[in-house]
Protein backbone atom coordinates (compact mmCIF):
# COMPACT_ATOMS: atom_id res chain seq x y z
CA UNK A 1 0.00 0.00 0.00
CA UNK A 2 1.39 3.40 -1.04
CA UNK A 3 1.13 6.16 1.56
CA UNK A 4 0.77 9.92 1.01
CA UNK A 5 4.22 10.39 2.55
CA UNK A 6 5.87 8.00 0.08
CA UNK A 7 4.21 9.77 -2.88
CA UNK A 8 5.62 13.12 -1.73
CA UNK A 9 9.09 11.54 -1.41
CA UNK A 10 8.89 10.10 -4.92
CA UNK A 11 7.87 13.50 -6.35
CA UNK A 12 10.83 15.22 -4.67
CA UNK A 13 13.23 12.65 -6.08
CA UNK A 14 11.89 13.12 -9.64
CA UNK A 15 12.12 16.91 -9.38
CA UNK A 16 15.73 16.65 -8.24
CA UNK A 17 16.57 14.38 -11.17
CA UNK A 18 15.02 16.81 -13.66
CA UNK A 19 16.87 19.74 -12.10
CA UNK A 20 20.19 17.87 -12.26
CA UNK A 21 19.70 17.01 -15.94
CA UNK A 22 18.69 20.58 -16.88
CA UNK A 23 21.82 22.04 -15.27
CA UNK A 24 24.25 19.87 -17.20
CA UNK A 25 23.99 16.47 -15.55
CA UNK A 26 22.89 13.25 -17.23
CA UNK A 27 22.73 13.31 -21.05
CA UNK A 28 22.39 17.06 -21.60
CA UNK A 29 23.48 18.14 -25.14
CA UNK A 30 26.93 19.74 -25.45
CA UNK A 31 27.15 23.51 -25.93
CA UNK A 32 27.51 24.93 -29.45
CA UNK A 33 31.08 25.47 -30.56
CA UNK A 34 32.85 27.85 -32.86
CA UNK A 35 33.03 31.17 -31.04
CA UNK A 36 33.42 32.76 -27.62
CA UNK A 37 30.97 31.30 -25.14
CA UNK A 38 29.84 28.70 -27.67
CA UNK A 39 28.35 31.26 -30.07
CA UNK A 40 28.14 30.22 -33.70
CA UNK A 41 30.66 31.84 -36.02
CA UNK A 42 29.30 33.14 -39.32
CA UNK A 43 30.33 31.20 -42.38
CA UNK A 44 31.97 32.94 -45.35
CA UNK A 45 29.40 34.58 -47.58
CA UNK A 46 28.58 33.30 -51.04
CA UNK A 47 26.18 34.50 -53.74
CA UNK A 48 22.96 35.60 -52.12
CA UNK A 49 24.13 35.63 -48.50
CA UNK A 50 26.45 37.95 -46.64
CA UNK A 51 28.39 36.93 -43.57
CA UNK A 52 26.26 38.19 -40.64
CA UNK A 53 27.79 39.94 -37.67
CA UNK A 54 27.35 38.48 -34.20
CA UNK A 55 26.06 40.48 -31.25
CA UNK A 56 29.57 40.96 -29.94
CA UNK A 57 31.41 43.74 -28.18
CA UNK A 58 30.75 47.35 -29.15
CA UNK A 59 33.05 48.49 -31.94
CA UNK A 60 35.79 50.91 -30.87
CA UNK A 61 36.38 53.24 -33.82
CA UNK A 62 39.44 54.78 -32.12
CA UNK A 63 41.32 51.51 -32.60
CA UNK A 64 40.36 51.18 -36.27
CA UNK A 65 43.38 52.51 -38.15
CA UNK A 66 44.12 49.85 -40.78
CA UNK A 67 43.06 49.82 -44.45
CA UNK A 68 42.64 47.26 -47.22
CA UNK A 69 42.87 48.47 -50.82
CA UNK A 70 41.35 46.24 -53.48
CA UNK A 71 41.75 46.14 -57.26
CA UNK A 72 39.44 44.14 -59.54
CA UNK A 73 41.05 43.08 -62.83
CA UNK A 74 39.35 41.77 -65.96
CA UNK A 75 41.47 39.23 -67.81
CA UNK A 76 40.69 38.39 -71.41
CA UNK A 77 38.23 39.97 -73.83
CA UNK A 78 35.11 41.55 -72.31
CA UNK A 79 31.80 40.11 -73.54
CA UNK A 80 30.13 41.97 -76.36
CA UNK A 81 27.15 43.84 -74.96
CA UNK A 82 24.46 45.35 -77.15
CA UNK A 83 23.00 48.84 -76.70
CA UNK A 84 19.74 48.89 -74.80
CA UNK A 85 16.63 49.32 -76.93
CA UNK A 86 14.01 51.57 -75.36
CA UNK A 87 11.35 51.26 -78.05
CA UNK A 88 8.75 50.29 -75.45
CA UNK A 89 9.07 53.72 -73.81
CA UNK A 90 9.92 56.49 -76.34
CA UNK A 91 10.24 59.05 -73.54
CA UNK A 92 13.16 57.04 -72.14
CA UNK A 93 14.98 57.07 -75.46
CA UNK A 94 14.49 60.82 -75.71
CA UNK A 95 16.47 61.25 -72.48
CA UNK A 96 19.70 60.07 -74.17
CA UNK A 97 21.58 61.61 -77.07
CA UNK A 98 23.28 58.25 -77.71
CA UNK A 99 22.01 54.70 -77.16
CA UNK A 100 22.33 53.55 -73.57
CA UNK A 101 25.00 50.88 -73.11
CA UNK A 102 24.31 47.67 -71.21
CA UNK A 103 25.73 47.89 -67.68
CA UNK A 104 26.34 44.20 -67.05
CA UNK A 105 30.12 44.43 -67.56
CA UNK A 106 31.72 47.87 -67.25
CA UNK A 107 35.47 47.73 -67.80
CA UNK A 108 38.29 49.91 -69.05
CA UNK A 109 41.99 49.20 -69.39
CA UNK A 110 41.66 45.78 -67.84
CA UNK A 111 39.90 47.07 -64.71
CA UNK A 112 36.42 45.97 -63.67
CA UNK A 113 33.80 48.28 -62.19
CA UNK A 114 30.73 47.47 -60.11
CA UNK A 115 32.37 44.73 -58.07
CA UNK A 116 31.01 44.44 -54.52
CA UNK A 117 33.94 44.03 -52.12
CA UNK A 118 33.41 43.14 -48.46
CA UNK A 119 34.90 41.60 -45.35
CA UNK A 120 33.33 38.13 -45.20
CA UNK A 121 35.06 36.98 -42.02
CA UNK A 122 36.66 38.81 -39.10
CA UNK A 123 34.06 41.49 -38.32
CA UNK A 124 31.59 39.19 -36.57
CA UNK A 125 33.26 39.75 -33.20
CA UNK A 126 31.84 43.29 -32.98
CA UNK A 127 28.40 44.86 -32.86
CA UNK A 128 27.84 47.90 -35.07
CA UNK A 129 25.18 50.63 -34.91
CA UNK A 130 22.67 50.79 -37.74
CA UNK A 131 23.61 53.61 -40.19
CA UNK A 132 21.10 56.45 -39.96
CA UNK A 133 22.10 58.39 -43.09
CA UNK A 134 19.88 57.13 -45.92
CA UNK A 135 21.40 55.45 -48.96
CA UNK A 136 19.96 56.82 -52.21
CA UNK A 137 18.93 55.21 -55.48
CA UNK A 138 17.60 57.42 -58.27
CA UNK A 139 15.56 56.55 -61.35
CA UNK A 140 17.08 58.89 -63.89
CA UNK A 141 17.29 58.51 -67.64
CA UNK A 142 15.34 55.28 -67.19
CA UNK A 143 18.24 53.79 -65.29
CA UNK A 144 18.78 52.96 -61.64
CA UNK A 145 21.62 55.13 -60.36
CA UNK A 146 23.89 53.82 -59.01
CA UNK A 147 23.75 50.47 -60.76
CA UNK A 148 25.49 48.74 -57.83
CA UNK A 149 25.81 49.90 -54.22
CA UNK A 150 26.32 48.59 -50.71
CA UNK A 151 24.24 49.47 -47.65
CA UNK A 152 23.90 48.49 -44.02
CA UNK A 153 21.29 46.15 -42.60
CA UNK A 154 18.19 48.25 -41.74
CA UNK A 155 19.83 51.39 -43.17
CA UNK A 156 17.17 53.70 -44.66
CA UNK A 157 17.03 53.61 -48.46
CA UNK A 158 15.57 56.64 -50.27
CA UNK A 159 14.34 55.93 -53.81
CA UNK A 160 13.87 58.92 -56.12
CA UNK A 161 12.18 59.29 -59.49
CA UNK A 162 13.84 62.10 -61.41
CA UNK A 163 12.16 61.11 -64.70
CA UNK A 164 8.95 62.40 -66.24
CA UNK A 165 8.03 58.74 -66.57
CA UNK A 166 6.20 56.24 -64.38
CA UNK A 167 8.50 53.62 -62.88
CA UNK A 168 8.30 50.54 -60.73
CA UNK A 169 10.72 49.26 -58.07
CA UNK A 170 10.65 45.52 -57.43
CA UNK A 171 13.14 43.98 -55.01
CA UNK A 172 13.76 40.28 -55.76
CA UNK A 173 15.95 39.04 -52.90
CA UNK A 174 16.93 35.50 -51.89
CA UNK A 175 17.21 36.21 -48.16
CA UNK A 176 15.14 39.35 -47.54
CA UNK A 177 11.44 39.70 -48.27
CA UNK A 178 10.20 40.60 -51.74
CA UNK A 179 8.58 44.02 -52.18
CA UNK A 180 7.15 45.68 -55.27
CA UNK A 181 6.15 49.35 -55.45
CA UNK A 182 4.94 51.68 -58.19
CA UNK A 183 6.63 55.07 -58.45
CA UNK A 184 4.64 57.52 -60.51
CA UNK A 185 6.24 60.58 -62.02
CA UNK A 186 6.15 63.65 -59.81
CA UNK A 187 5.38 61.71 -56.64
CA UNK A 188 7.29 61.69 -53.35
CA UNK A 189 10.39 59.63 -52.72
CA UNK A 190 9.93 56.04 -51.61
CA UNK A 191 11.49 54.76 -48.41
CA UNK A 192 12.61 51.16 -47.90
CA UNK A 193 15.27 49.13 -46.10
CA UNK A 194 16.66 45.59 -46.04
CA UNK A 195 16.49 43.87 -42.62
CA UNK A 196 18.89 41.01 -43.39
CA UNK A 197 22.41 40.68 -44.77
CA UNK A 198 22.55 39.64 -48.43
CA UNK A 199 24.94 39.96 -51.39
CA UNK A 200 23.70 40.42 -54.95
CA UNK A 201 20.15 41.51 -54.10
CA UNK A 202 18.52 42.56 -57.36
CA UNK A 203 16.02 45.37 -57.90
CA UNK A 204 14.20 45.58 -61.24
CA UNK A 205 11.51 47.63 -62.97
CA UNK A 206 8.46 45.73 -64.22
CA UNK A 207 7.67 48.59 -66.60
CA UNK A 208 11.12 48.89 -68.21
CA UNK A 209 12.76 45.43 -68.30
CA UNK A 210 16.26 46.77 -69.01
CA UNK A 211 16.37 48.57 -65.68
CA UNK A 212 18.21 46.71 -62.94
CA UNK A 213 20.28 47.47 -59.87
CA UNK A 214 22.14 45.34 -57.31
CA UNK A 215 22.77 45.73 -53.60
CA UNK A 216 25.14 44.30 -51.05
CA UNK A 217 23.61 44.45 -47.55
CA UNK A 218 25.93 44.08 -44.54
CA UNK A 219 25.89 44.15 -40.75
CA UNK A 220 29.29 45.88 -40.64
CA UNK A 221 30.76 48.94 -42.40
CA UNK A 222 33.60 47.17 -44.23
CA UNK A 223 32.24 47.07 -47.78
CA UNK A 224 32.28 49.04 -51.02
CA UNK A 225 32.00 48.95 -54.82
CA UNK A 226 34.84 49.29 -57.33
CA UNK A 227 34.79 52.33 -59.61
CA UNK A 228 35.73 52.52 -63.28
CA UNK A 229 39.38 52.23 -62.21
CA UNK A 230 38.58 48.85 -60.65
CA UNK A 231 39.60 50.10 -57.20
CA UNK A 232 38.00 50.51 -53.79
CA UNK A 233 39.31 50.88 -50.23
CA UNK A 234 38.02 49.44 -46.98
CA UNK A 235 39.32 51.86 -44.32
CA UNK A 236 39.05 52.10 -40.52
CA UNK A 237 39.65 48.43 -39.72
CA UNK A 238 41.08 47.34 -36.36
CA UNK A 239 44.21 45.18 -36.45
CA UNK A 240 43.44 41.49 -36.89
CA UNK A 241 42.80 38.64 -39.31
CA UNK A 242 40.21 39.06 -42.05
CA UNK A 243 38.79 37.41 -45.12
CA UNK A 244 37.77 39.55 -48.09
CA UNK A 245 35.29 38.41 -50.74
CA UNK A 246 34.03 39.88 -54.02
CA UNK A 247 30.83 39.61 -56.04
CA UNK A 248 29.86 40.67 -59.57
CA UNK A 249 26.53 40.32 -61.34
CA UNK A 250 27.91 38.74 -64.54
CA UNK A 251 27.62 34.95 -64.36
CA UNK A 252 29.60 34.21 -67.51
CA UNK A 253 33.08 34.63 -66.06
CA UNK A 254 35.32 31.60 -66.61
CA UNK A 255 36.97 32.35 -63.29
CA UNK A 256 35.34 33.86 -60.22
CA UNK A 257 37.90 34.91 -57.59
CA UNK A 258 37.95 33.11 -54.27
CA UNK A 259 38.06 34.92 -50.94
CA UNK A 260 41.46 36.12 -49.74
CA UNK A 261 42.86 36.24 -46.22
CA UNK A 262 44.74 39.22 -44.87
CA UNK A 263 46.31 40.12 -41.53
CA UNK A 264 46.45 43.78 -40.55
CA UNK A 265 48.61 45.53 -37.97
CA UNK A 266 47.67 48.80 -36.34
CA UNK A 267 47.81 51.61 -38.93
CA UNK A 268 48.82 49.23 -41.73
CA UNK A 269 47.57 49.32 -45.33
CA UNK A 270 47.58 46.16 -47.43
CA UNK A 271 46.63 45.70 -51.07
CA UNK A 272 44.65 42.81 -52.55
CA UNK A 273 44.02 42.02 -56.21
CA UNK A 274 41.16 39.93 -57.60
CA UNK A 275 41.19 38.62 -61.19
CA UNK A 276 38.01 37.91 -63.15
CA UNK A 277 38.35 36.03 -66.44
Amino acid sequence: MTTRKSVRGLGSALAAAVLFTGCGGGNAPPPATGGPGGAKVAKPAGDGAAAPGAAGAAFDAAKATATITITANLKGTPPKLRPIKMDAEPKCGDLHTEPLADETVVSSGGKLANVIVYVSRGAEKWAFPVPTTPAVMDQKGCQYIPHVQTVGVKQPLTIKNSDDVNHNVHATPKVNEDWNRSHLKGTADLSEMFPKAEVGLKVKCEVHPWMGAFFGVFEHPFHGVTGTDGAVSLPKLPPGDYEVSVWHEYEGFQKKPAAQKVTLADGETKALSFDFE
